[in-house]
This record gives structure tokens, sequence and C-alpha cells, in this order.
């Protein structure tokens, strides 16, 4: 199987959702949950899985930072998190991992989607199966290499329908 992340944003083209997001950096060493370092990524919602880089511009080459296949997941907000329109997206076998949008409503639409990717919505027709196929399908892959960040040519609120 190829791995998601070495696709680059403009390898991906346009997204079912994509937008500017806060992503919690967790590292297994830190363990420490109540960390409050956030990173703005610009996050891609395409076939079921997504994808984090640190720009968005089409031009860049770079591979996306990181990848997580949503298939089992759970969206819920973020309770227990300082941080506002805070949220989470769970598995009960895989990394939690924390996100947050500038507004109550971009929250909303991003756990929305989410929800749908992970649940298997088809957006083609209405049709989904919320039965996840394999165990295998479940895993995330991300890189902590240090990049610096550039402006992006893609539309900075980005967009989901």
């Amino acid at each position: 199987m190829k791995s998601q992340r070495r696709v680059s944003c403009r390898d991906l083209g346009k997204g079912d959702c994509e937008g500017w997001l806060w992503r919690k950096n967790t590292s297994p060493a830190s363990n420490n949950t109540l960390s409050s370092k956030w990173s703005k990524r610009w996050v891609v919602i395409k076939d079921g899985g997504i994808h984090s880089y640190r720009s968005n511009d089409v031009d860049d080459d770079r591979r996306a930072e990181s990848y997580i296949s949503l298939p089992g997941y759970q969206v819920a907000p973020a309770t227990g998190c300082k941080r506002k329109f805070a949220f989470t997206i769970a598995h009960p076998k895989r990394k939690t991992f924390y996100f947050a949008a500038e507004r109550q409503m971009d929250m909303s639409r991003w756990m929305n989607k989410m929800g749908l990717a992970a649940i298997e919505y088809k957006y083609d027709g209405g049709s989904h199966d919320s039965t996840p196929s394999k165990d295998e399908d479940y895993f995330s892959e991300s890189e902590n290499d240090d990049l610096s960040d550039n402006s992006g040519s893609r539309n900075s609120t980005g967009s989901c329908p």
C-alpha cells in the first residue's frame, strides 16, 4: 500500500473539506495531555482521511506532514481542553488527536465532515457503510521534521461544501 503521507498538497488536489485548523502537538515521549503546544496546519479531508500540511501552497512539493485514516474514529468536542473550539478524533485502539477551529461554526463543519468520513459515508449517492472493513485500515502517519511555514496560494479560509 502506498503511503498516503507521501502525497503533496498539489498532487492531492481539491478535498471534500479543506482549511486551516490548529492541531495539538502530542508525542509519545511527552505523555502530557495538558500540554498547550498547538500548530496551525492546512488540513484536507479526502477519501476518508485527513492530510495535514504546513502550507496550503499548491506549488509546494512537500509531502503531507501527517495522514490519519478516519474510519472507526469518533469525533467529539474536547471538553477538558482549554483551547476554544477544540475537538477530538478518538479510536479505542489508536491515538487520540486534538484539533481546534477559529470559530464555533467552523468547528461544527469540521466535526461533521470528519464524522462522515469516519463512518465511510459516500458522497456519491448518499450510501454509507458504518462497519469498518478490517483492523489494518486504522492507521495514521506523522513526521516531526522542522520545516518552515510558507504562505499559501489556496483559499486561506478553506472550504467544506
